[in-house]
């Protein structure tokens, strides 16, 4: 069971209010702008629970969509697709205008969409509990709604090995319908929204091999090189400027690693190595 409040002309607010999914059938609204996923410690309790979730977003041959939402989430559903012209992604403005998704049917905020259009999430997105940087200036901001007075933090443009590094929480759409990161600055612990441009923002670490097999060291204090993926037990160092030879990338938690010839580990980071 669930509930359905009308917020105003233009969006509507879906609630499922038991302990079970919740099926609702709209006629004449757009695309799922928002979602808040998770669960209550109580159904009265203002503890919030985060967990994995997942909203089907379905249209129907007679025009309605039919949206299915997880036990205790919110979601935001608006009336109209929009599709304005500029896209102010790093939110250096009042605006906060982009180009919304209108290919893809449905919304699943635990990871990107596939090839088929399964979730309406843009291929670039990354998943969750992904580290990304910021490959140009950008303001970090209290909601998904960019405007200048709820700026959090401030992040200019820095040289590669000096980017600032975000842990991707969560997603969430503006009310125009741009993709927003919900993230932790690893840099000063705030959480926030940022933009999830690929202009603005890029997986921190590499995710495939250099196609010659060959990195660089970019790091000015140089790089360790260790025995196992949990870089422990430290083996080598080696300087800015050495040009290393890696067999495989190997994943290790939240970041990834390259695993050298000599079959020892280093970080896979992209403000320490370079493919060269």
């Amino acid at each position: 069971m669930g509930i359905a409040i009308q917020r105003d002309q233009d969006d509507i607010v879906l609630a499922s209010t038991l302990d079970s999914d919740a099926t609702f059938t709209l006629k004449n609204f757009g695309k799922v702008t928002s979602v808040n996923y998770g669960q209550y410690q109580t159904p009265q309790s203002n503890k919030w629970i985060s967990t994995d979730g997942n909203v089907t977003y379905k249209k129907n041959t007679d025009g309605s969509y039919t949206i299915t939402v997880p036990k205790y989430s919110v979601v935001n559903v608006s009336k109209k697709t929009q599709t304005p012209s500029n896209n102010n992604n790093g939110g250096n403005s009042d605006n906060s205008t982009t180009t919304s998704d209108t290919t893809n049917n449905n919304w699943n905020p635990s990871s990107p969409s596939t090839s088929n259009g399964s979730t309406g999430l843009p291929n670039y997105a990354k998943k969750t509990h992904t580290v990304v940087y910021a490959t140009k200036g950008l303001y970090m901001y209290k909601s998904a709604n960019f405007k200048k007075s709820q700026r959090i933090a401030k992040f200019p443009q820095a040289k590669r090995t000096n980017r600032p590094k975000f842990l991707v929480l969560g997603y969430a759409r503006a009310n125009n319908g741009a993709l927003r990161y919900k993230v932790r600055s690893l840099k000063n612990g705030k959480v926030g929204y940022i933009t999830a441009s690929s202009k603005y923002v890029s997986n921190a670490y590499y995710q495939t091999m250099p196609k010659n097999k060959h990195i660089s060291v970019i790091s000015k204090k140089g790089i360790n090189a260790y025995t196992s993926a949990s870089l422990k037990h430290k083996t080598a160092h080696y300087k800015k400027g050495t040009r290393l030879t890696v067999k495989r990338v190997v994943k290790y938690k939240l970041t990834t690693r390259y695993q050298l010839t000599n079959g020892h580990y280093i970080s896979a980071s992209k403000t320490m190595v370079i493919h060269k």
